[in-house]
């Protein structure tokens, strides 16, 4: 399938918009996940441009260390 913005081979629009959603989902779990790790980060031990540059599997040690901790 080829949209007018693109000449490139696309999926159907239909998991386009599925795929879409399930990004704009994880971002937001993800940004609700590093907004409580600063709440609980008591030692100012992290920032919020050093957690939003990590993976999700990078996040577990912060998390272990303010959300888990507390």
């Amino acid at each position: 399938m080829y949209e007018s913005y693109s000449r490139q081979a696309l999926p159907e629009r239909k998991y386009r918009e599925l795929l879409g959603s399930a990004i704009c989902v994880f971002n937001s779990n993800n940004s609700f996940i590093i907004e409580n790790v600063l709440r609980y980060d008591t030692d100012n031990k992290y920032e919020w441009y050093q957690l939003i540059d990590k993976t999700s599997g990078e996040l577990a040690k912060p998390i272990k260390e303010t959300i888990t901790k507390n």
